[in-house]
């Protein structure tokens, strides 16, 4: 991958993963928005349906007073039992408002049953409240109790879904949870304080003893209540719930608790005689001013939940703004980034190898682009403008040298020439010298011929004669026989020569054997010319050493034929008995040879084949032929001479 591809898919990929996180991150905010928004839906519903006990507790406690004190006409006429009516009836429209408002949320269905639940439990209480108004008061029996148990479960109704959004509000944000769960807790004491207030009005109205279950319901309630009120000043000194909490915490000591006590105190020592100091308009008219401080309370907790969801929502939405507005920007700057890098780097590098190429591949002409910037790529050119400066000069010295060179190679290939001319005719005289030498040797070699055709029609006349001269041995040799026993040294000496003859026959057959290779030689000397300069030495001395060979050869038959021919002068019968005294004649091959100028034989040459050869078969013919000569010589002692035929 080149650089350029390279870098620009690093801008890309890091522009990409910013561009994802920006994405995720508003994502992320955008769904917690909606989440906040859910639970902002939930905690209007939840604050709806808390709102219903109050109004049910209220209008349940003045149709309580009515069953006992007042008739149908009465009850109708009574002004603040329409103002309640109408409190109830809001709080029931805000319930379905709410669970309209929510309908986006999974739980839609189960809020919509509970808003209708609680309709229609207040429209099934109120014709039972208006049924028993309508009966004589001795026919009303238990009324207050049956509207007691229809409007409980009108309670129990809109408390239902309260726990389950509570948890969903939970999971959005624990902070307004909390504050939730503290307004949860000013709805119970509300809803506790009610029934306990209730209990006391249904004690003092028809101004009877209460019994003994009637009191230990009523501190059984007072215990519950002590609690919550326990809760609640741990609450209100806590430093995180703020001076608000603390405000509505001192107005509820107040308005409830020290009204409250100072009810009991003028109700409590008349439990036993139920002569009561208050009736029940008094009662009631004392009893309604102790809810607005727990209702305060109450709406000030989830007025603090409502706050900590609007910043909640107020903070996502920033945040996804916020996220919205850096996913722009990281998109714009990824595409600024990549437009300078692009413009400023990617193309300028681009130029920049497009350059070195060209410079590389020696076009030295070209501008070099990014010369004069202040940054990498000035810096890159300016090292490439020096790298091609340099190569300009290369190139010129290199111009320089190669016509120095071209200079200098004229100049020596005229003095090789010159040098080549002086050494042709030097060559040519000495070729021409060389040829005369071997016309002259070709001169010699053809007298060498002659003198070896000679030298062969000698030898075939010393093969001649030796072949007389064995058969004159063998003429001796048969006369030899016929002296006996005497005569057996004669027939061995005879053994002898005729060894020697045929020694002296095969060296002659060596000899023209020899000769004909002299010949064949000879006959080749015409094509070996060029060789004569280097062997014309050695070829003398075996031509000389051939000639010298033949010639004994031929000496040494002829004295043989002689001297073994018998005497025919004179008979052996006619000589003197005894040993004849002649002086032992030479063997021919014990003859002295020839000497060259050294004082050896001039066959027998240190350089020549012949002598390397015949050294050791000289000698031991040398020694043969003594031995024979003495044997010969002891024969010729002791025989007498042969007669002659």
């Amino acid at each position: 991958m080149s650089i350029k591809r390279l870098l620009f898919s690093s801008i890309v990929m890091i522009g990409a993963i910013a561009c994802t996180l920006a994405a995720t991150l508003a994502a992320w905010h955008r769904s917690r928005t909606v989440e906040i928004d859910q639970g902002v839906l939930r905690l209007a519903v939840v604050q709806a349906l808390a709102a219903i006990p109050q109004a049910v507790n209220m209008e349940r406690g003045l149709w309580t007073m009515l069953l006992t004190t007042a008739s149908l006409d009465e009850a109708s006429r009574h002004a603040g039992l329409a103002d309640l009516r109408a409190r109830s009836d809001e709080a029931v429209a805000r319930v379905h408002r709410a669970v309209e408002t929510a309908g986006t949320l999974p739980d839609a269905g189960t809020l919509r049953a509970t808003a209708a639940a609680i309709e229609t439990g207040y429209g099934a209480a109120r014709q039972l409240a208006q049924a028993r108004l309508a009966l004589p008061m001795s026919q009303r029996g238990d009324a207050d109790s049956a509207l007691a148990k229809a409007m409980a479960g009108i309670n129990d109704a809109a408390a239902g879904p309260i726990p389950a959004l509570t948890r969903a509000l939970a999971a959005i944000d624990g902070e307004a949870t909390h504050w939730v769960l503290i307004a949860g807790s000013a709805g119970e004491l509300r809803d506790i304080g009610g029934r306990q207030v209730g209990l006391l009005q249904t004690l003092v109205a028809p101004r009877k003893p209460v019994m003994a279950e009637q009191r230990a319901a009523f501190w059984t309630i007072q215990g519950r209540v002590d609690q919550l009120l326990a809760g609640f000043e741990k609450v209100a000194a806590d430093p995180v719930s703020g001076p608000v909490i603390a405000t509505a915490m001192a107005e509820v000591r107040r308005g409830y608790v020290e009204a409250f006590a100072a009810l009991k105190a003028d109700l409590l020592p008349h439990f036993e005689t139920g002569a009561f100091p208050l009736d029940g308009p008094a009662f009631r008219q004392r009893a309604v001013a102790l809810w607005p401080p727990l209702l305060r309370l109450r709406d000030t907790a989830f007025d603090q939940a409502t706050a900590i969801l609007a910043a909640r929502h107020a903070e996502s939405r920033d945040g996804f703004l916020l996220a919205l507005a850096a996913l722009a920007a990281t998109v714009a700057v990824g595409l600024g980034v990549l437009v300078l890098t692009v413009t400023r780097v990617i193309r300028p590098l681009a130029g920049m190898t497009a350059a070195i190429g060209r410079v590389a591949r020696g076009e030295l002409d070209g501008a070099i682009p990014g010369a004069g910037r202040r940054d990498e790529m000035g810096a890159m050119a300016d090292a490439v403008t020096v790298f091609r400066d340099s190569l300009i000069r290369m190139q010129t010295l290199e111009m320089e040298a190669a016509t120095a060179r071209t200079g200098e190679e004229t100049r020596r290939r005229h003095e090789l020439r010159r040098l080549a001319d002086q050494f042709e005719g030097a060559v040519s005289g000495v070729v021409g010298r060389v040829a005369r030498a071997a016309d002259a040797m070709q001169d010699t070699a053809r007298e060498m011929t002659t003198t070896a055709t000679a030298t062969t029609g000698r030898s075939v006349s010393v093969a001649t004669v030796a072949a007389q001269t064995a058969a004159n041995v063998n003429m001796v040799a048969t006369a030899a026989g016929q002296l006996g026993v005497s005569t057996a040294e004669i027939g061995r000496q005879a053994q002898g020569s005729a060894e020697l003859v045929r020694v002296a026959a095969a060296e002659a057959g060596q000899t023209v054997s020899l000769v004909h290779e002299l010949s064949a030689a000879a006959a080749r000397v015409g094509d070996v010319v060029a060789l004569i300069s280097s062997i014309a030495n050695q070829t003398n001395l075996l031509a000389l050493n051939a000639t010298i060979e033949a010639a004994r050869a031929g000496e040494a038959g002829r004295g043989a034929a002689s001297r073994w021919s018998p005497p025919r002068s004179s008979s052996w019968r006619d000589r003197p008995r005894g040993r004849p005294r002649r002086s032992p004649a030479r063997s021919p091959r014990s003859r002295p040879r020839p000497r060259g100028p050294q004082g050896r034989s001039a066959g027998s040459a240190p350089g020549s084949r012949r002598f390397r050869a015949s050294r050791p078969r000289s000698r031991r013919r040398w020694r043969s032929r003594t031995r024979r000569r003495g044997r010969s010589s002891a024969t010729s002692r002791r025989l007498p001479s042969a007669p002659a035929r």
